[in-house]
């Protein structure tokens, strides 16, 4: 028994990724020539393909993205599924092979990311007690995602230290102006409770403002950010990034929290 939910807890670009059955697509020519590769790029054209495999769906294959996502196609009926793939006991088939690939993605992150660079041009806050000698937070968020929402209202309601990076996402019309206001900002924390409960900030805009979002834009570039919320999680005792979280992912956060 299939099951489809459209459902999802970040907000992503539409940036699709996928790669031959665990083949690294550009190192082997022969794999980009394969008729079965050429056939799914008429699903998904002028796309970047990193991993694909066939589905347990007869006729569909499994997509994989760079933003830990998947879908399905069928090259075949031209048709494309969103969402998840159930077993008749419930459990979800997309979100085993989910899990897998996100934990395959953020290992790569986590050895090619830099904490000097992720917090250079960041907003830190502190909510309540702050994360002491714990984990720190360093999130991408867009200003009207309601998952990013969740997820600052999570660390606004612990003891958390978080390093705001802003990512406005083309598709959220205000979000740009948002994350300028919430950067020109004296009182960061209040704005952005104001943005949460929908209220535009009476806040003159400033260049240095727009020079930060501007920066951070570009570090969100170089990740590769394709969606938002993303967290990178920071150990402070070790100094070194332990995970990358891709949605809101509450569970996932939790485990870092102070005790």
């Amino acid at each position: 028994m299939k099951k489809i939910i459209l459902s999802t807890v970040f907000c992503s670009l539409s940036l699709f990724a996928i790669d031959s059955n665990n083949t690294n697509i550009g190192t082997d020519a022969s794999v980009l020539k394969s008729s079965e590769l050429n056939l799914i790029q008429t699903m998904l054209p002028n796309t970047k393909i990193s991993k694909y495999q066939k589905s347990i769906i007869d006729g569909f294959y499994e997509i994989y993205f760079d933003n830990g996502q998947i879908i399905y196609v069928s090259p075949y009926k031209e048709l494309m599924l969103f969402g998840e793939i159930m077993t008749k006991a419930g459990h979800s088939i997309t979100g085993a092979n989910r899990a897998k690939w996100q934990e395959e993605l953020s290992s790569k992150e986590i050895q090619n990311s830099s904490i000097d660079k992720l917090i250079e041009h960041s907003k830190k806050a502190v909510f309540n007690k702050g994360s002491q000698n714990d984990y720190s937070f360093v999130l991408f968020t867009d200003p009207e995602c309601p998952y990013c929402k969740t997820v600052e209202t999570f660390f606004s309601e612990n003891n958390t230290t978080v390093y705001f990076n802003f990512t406005p996402l083309p598709f959220h019309k205000n979000a740009r102006n948002l994350s300028e206001l919430a950067l020109s900002s004296l009182d960061f924390k209040k704005t952005l409770n104001e943005i949460h409960d929908g209220a535009i900030p009476d806040i003159k805009i400033t260049n240095d403002a727009k020079k930060q979002l501007e920066n951070m834009e570009e570090l969100g570039k170089a990740l590769k950010v394709a969606g938002t919320p993303k967290i990178y999680v920071i150990s402070q005792k070790d100094n070194k990034i332990v995970d990358v979280v891709n949605g809101a992912n509450i569970p996932q956060l939790e485990k870092y929290l102070n005790k």
